[in-house]
């Protein structure tokens, strides 16, 4: 269908329907504007997400929505929020309510709830060592995304035993913090864009002493936390632990073997960062 100049088709009369059904991609175009009308309402929907236009309200849905850009902004009869290199709300006045607490600004700040606590609540000493020293233990990783390409120069953030560390990880993705003795569990974020906006990766780590990885039950631990095993590590290898060591060392270029050799030790400690 060509037309030169303008061009109107008219389907059916009244509560009529025109549909048009395409198995592949349905292109429209135009060098100039594309306009919809509709006196009552206009709905595209793509899978679980729709955007719904009214002849007085927008409404979009969505599992996930997500609003993206240099700039992003709201306003409404007064009330803006601004979200560029820096987030602003401003209003007459603003309230964030919640079941049992709430805090109010205008001309005044007011804060209610239950119970009001400002600052960190009183931490139990930490344990000691014979020269009455805070006991500590060292905490390294190697972060990388999927392919193994290690997220390297990215800001970081570790808590662990109430305790707080950060800085930027190493050229081989690495990362080293001294933690409370009795910490057991980390929190790791790792920025893969711009700190502190942009996207980052989060871990729970379970911390954990490691054999030495010259030792079958060492070599597993790091091909665990690697992902080449899925098994419990123990004293000995097994059929399983000989199937991840060849894995492993098939994914970095040395012989097949399945067995832990100097090589392999090496590689393990050198990938897993220790």
């Amino acid at each position: 269908m060509h037309a030169e100049g303008d061009y109107t088709l008219r389907v059916g009369t009244g509560d009529g329907v025109a549909q048009t059904n395409v198995s592949g991609t349905f292109i429209v175009s135009s060098s100039k504007d594309i306009r919809l009308f509709s006196e009552t309402k206009i709905t595209l929907t793509v899978g679980q997400s729709s955007i719904e236009i009214g002849a007085d309200t927008i409404t979009i849905k969505s599992p996930t929505i997500k609003l993206k850009g240099a700039s992003v902004s709201a306003e409404g009869n007064g009330p803006k929020i601004s979200l560029g290199d820096d987030a602003q709300v401003v209003s007459k006045s603003l309230e964030i309510k919640t079941e049992s607490a709430s805090l109010k600004l205008d001309q005044n700040a007011q804060l209610t709830g239950t119970k009001i606590q400002l600052g960190q609540p009183p931490e139990p000493p930490p344990p000691k060592d014979d020269q009455g020293n805070d006991k500590t233990k060292p905490f390294k990783l190697k972060v990388a995304d999927a392919d193994r390409q290690p997220y390297a120069s990215k800001h970081y953030e570790v808590v662990a035993g109430g305790k707080r560390f950060e800085g930027n990880t190493g050229a081989d993705g690495s990362l080293s913090v001294t933690i409370p003795d009795d910490a057991q569990v980390a929190e790791v974020s790792v920025w893969i864009d711009e700190y502190p906006t942009g996207e980052r990766r989060h871990w729970t780590l379970r911390i954990a002493d490691l054999d030495p990885a010259t030792t079958p039950k060492g070599a597993l631990q790091r091909l665990r936390n690697l992902g080449f095993f899925a098994g419990i590590a123990s004293d000995w290898l097994g059929d399983d632990g000989k199937a991840a060591v060849r894995w492993f060392q098939q994914e970095i270029g040395i012989d097949p073997t399945g067995e832990l050799d100097a090589k392999t030790s090496s590689e393990l400690e050198r990938v897993h960062g220790g």
